[in-house]
C-alpha cells in the first residue's frame, strides 16, 4: 500500500521529542508498504509566513518525508500555536489533495491534521484512520487551558467530524475508548496500540554518559520531557521543600526539558530556597538521551491532577524509562501506575501530596542495592516483554493491513 502518514510535530531519533511515527513508519516500510510523511517544523527553523515556498523533500530510513515549514515549539504561547495548527493543517491539505495514497493515517495532537486528512478523503476516497494520541479537546478543557465556549464547540465538532470521517481509530491508551465510543457516528473499529520501549537504543548495560555538572554521588531523579502546565512540576518543587525541611541533601532532581513553565518553575525552586535540589538542562536528542538514562538512579514521571489524564496518556518518558531499566515514581493514578505496582518496578504515590512524594522518594532512596537492582530488573523485563516496539509495530501493522483490506473489501462489493 501506498500510506500517507501525517503528523505535524514528526522527529527522529536525533531530535529531542517523541519518534512514534518515525518507529511505525519504518514497520510499515518493512512490511513491504511505501510511506510518505507530511509533517511540520518542529525544530523551528522556518519562518512564520510564505510557508508554500518553503516545503522540504526528503528520505530518511526509507520514508518519503515531506516537510512543511511551519516552525512549531512547546514554548510558543497559546495564540501562536493555535496559528502553527492552523497555518499547517491548511497547507498540509493542498498538498494531500494532490496524493494518491491507498490509505490515510493522520495522527495527534493536534486535532487538526484532521483536515488534511479529510480533505484527502474527499477527493481520493481512500480509507482513513485517525490515531488519538490525547483527548482533545477533553484534556485542555479540563486543565483550565481552554475555556472560551464558541472555542471549546468549534473543537468538539471538528472532534465528532473527523470521527465519524475515520474507518478507525488507533488510542494510544485504554481509557480513551469510551469517550471516543460516546461520541455519535464513531467508527466501531477503535484499537488499543500503546507507545512502545526502543529496548535496542534504551538498555540499562549501555556505557552511560556522565555529565561533569551532576554529582552521581547524589540520589538521581531524572525528569525528561515537556515542562508544561500538564506535567504538573510544581509537585517535585513542594517535595524539595519537605526534604528541605527534614534537612535531606542527598536528593537531587534532574530536569531535562524544556517549555512554557520552565522559567517560571526555575524561578519558584529559587524564591523557595529549593534550587540546590534541582539541575536543569536543556532537552537532548533521544540518542543521547538512552546514553544518560542508565546513570541516573531513578525515572519521574509526574502530572497535573486532572481525571481525564489518569487512564487518557501514554507518556513517552515511561517507555524510554523502563527500557533503560530505573524504577519509575508517578503521582497520578490510572493505568500506568498499575503496571508499576503490578511488575513491582516503582512507586505510586498520591497526587497533591508532596509530603508522601518526599517520603516515597527517601525511602527509594534507602533501598539496598539488591532491591534496587530487582526494580532495575523488573523495569527491564516489563520493557521487553510488554511494550517492546517491535512487537508492538507487528501488531500495528497487523491492526492498519486489516482495517484497509476490510475497507477496500467493503468498497468493492458497493461497486459489484
Amino acid at each position: 500500500m501506498q500510506i500517507l502518514y501525517i503528523h505535524q510535530h514528526f522527529a527522529t531519533p536525533s531530535d529531542t521529542i517523541g519518534t512514534r511515527s518515525y518507529e511505525l513508519g519504518k514497520c510499515l516500510i518493512q512490511a513491504g508498504h511505501k510511506v510518505t510523511m507530511l509533517c511540520g517544523d518542529t525544530a523551528g527553523t522556518g519562518s512564520d509566513t510564505d510557508v508554500t515556498d518553503r516545503t522540504v523533500t526528503d528520505t530518511i530510513d526509507g520514508i518519503d518525508v515531506i516537510r512543511i515549514m511551519e516552525p512549531y515549539s512547546n514554548s510558543m504561547g497559546f495564540i501562536e500555536r493555535v496559528k502553527s495548527f492552523l497555518r499547517f493543517s491548511y497547507h498540509a491539505s493542498l498538498i494531500a489533495m494532490k496524493e494518491k495514497p491507498d490509505l490515510i493515517y493522520a495522527t495527534s495532537t493536534p486535532l487538526t491534521v484532521g483536515i488534511p486528512a479529510i480533505a484527502c478523503q474527499i477527493k481520493t476516497g481512500a480509507p482513513f484512520i485517525f490515531e488519538v494520541r490525547d483527548l482533545w479537546p477533553t484534556l485542555p478543557v479540563a486543565m483550565g487551558a481552554i475555556k472560551n465556549p464558541a472555542l471549546i464547540w468549534l473543537l468538539r465538532m471538528l472532534e465528532r467530524t473527523i470521527y465519524r470521517r475515520s474507518d478507525a481509530i488507533i488510542t494510544l491508551a485504554p481509557g480513551m475508548k469510551g469517550e471516543i465510543e460516546s461520541v455519535n457516528g464513531a467508527p466501531q473499529t477503535i484499537e488499543f496500540v500503546p507507545n512502545g520501549c526502543d529496548i535496542d537504543l534504551f538498555h540499562p548495560d549501555a556505557e552511560p554518559t556522565l555529565l561533569p555538572e551532576i554529582n552521581y554521588n547524589n540520589f538521581n531523579l531524572v525528569y525528561c520531557g515537556h515542562h508544561g502546565v500538564a506535567n504538573g512540576l510544581d509537585a517535585l518543587i513542594e517535595a524539595a521543600e519537605v526534604l528541605k525541611s527534614r534537612d535531606i541533601n542527598h536528593v537531587r532532581f534532574i530536569m531535562i526539558g524544556k517549555g512554557s513553565e520552565k522559567s517560571r518553575l526555575v524561578d519558584d525552586a529559587r524564591k523557595r530556597k529549593v534550587e540546590h535540589y534541582f539541575q536543569w538542562l536543556d532537552p537532548v536528542p533521544k540518542i543521547q538521551l538512552a546514553r544518560l538514562l542508565p546513570a541516573m538512579d531513578a525515572g519521574l514521571m509526574p502530572l497535573m491532577n486532572v481525571t481525564a489524564f489518569h487512564n487518557g496518556t501514554s507518556p513517552n518518558k515511561f517507555f524510554d524509562y523502563i527500557a533503560a531499566g530505573l524504577p519509575v515514581v508517578t503521582n497520578y493514578p490510572g493505568w500506568i501506575a498499575t503496571k508499576i505496582r503490578e511488575c513491582s518496578c516503582g512507586y505510586y504515590v498520591k497526587p497533591d501530596n508532596p509530603e508522601k512524594l518526599a517520603d516515597t522518594i527517601l525511602e527509594l532512596s534507602q533501598l539496598s542495592d539488591s532491591r534496587i537492582s530487582e526494580m532495575r530488573h523488573n523495569s527491564r523485563e516489563l520493557a521487553v516483554d510488554s511494550f517492546s516496539r517491535q512487537k508492538l509495530g507487528e501488531t500495528f501493522v497487523s491492526t492498519i493491513e486489516t482495517i484497509a483490506n476490510e475497507r477496500i473489501a467493503a468498497a468493492s462489493q458497493q461497486v459489484s
